[in-house]
Order: C-alpha cells, then sequence, then structure tokens
C-alpha cells in the first residue's frame, strides 16, 4: 500500500513493524477480508485462532511436536492455511 517515493505517517510504519496479525490486518486493510474467508471457511477460522496467537517471545518456548505440527499445518495448508490467504492480497 505504500508507493516506492512515499513516506508514509508514523503510526501507519510503527504497526508495520509487528508481530501482531491485528495490527497488521489493519494497516494492509484486510480485516473485512479476513472476517468473511473466516466466515465462510471454518478450517481457516480454526487455522487463523491458533495462528493468531504466536508471538516473537512464543518461539523460544518449548512445545510439543504435535503442537508445532498443528501450527506449521495452520500457516501452510494449501486449502485453509493463513500463509495462502495472505499470498492472495501480495
Amino acid at each position: 500500500m505504500t508507493q516506492r517515493h512515499d513516506f508514509p505517517d508514523k503510526r501507519k510504519a510503527e504497526d508495520s513493524y509487528t508481530h501482531s496479525l491485528e495490527k497488521l490486518l489493519k494497516v494492509a486493510k484486510l480485516e473485512k477480508a479476513q472476517s468473511e474467508e473466516a466466515r465462510r471457511d471454518v478450517a481457516f477460522q480454526d487455522y487463523w485462532d491458533l495462528v493468531q496467537w504466536w508471538s516473537e517471545q512464543s518461539r523460544y518456548s518449548t512445545t510439543s511436536a504435535e503442537e508445532a505440527r498443528r501450527f506449521l499445518e495452520a500457516v501452510s495448508d494449501r486449502k485453509h492455511g493463513v500463509l495462502p490467504w495472505l499470498k492472495r492480497y501480495w
């Protein structure tokens, strides 16, 4: 949403440098698209609920292999995953 020679406002820049999916959705103006996808696709909503709780601090926590597998699936599932959905808007 920022053009090559744009100088974005400070709030937008600060909110862009975060791991908070909520803030990133707002900056990218994808809140409506995300909520529509979540209503349409229950599996996507379940994956989103799991992924949104990740934080940069949680990467230092120990987790079970099953939890790690579920998280990876939530991010990368081709039909319902969070990353494939986000790639639609790149």
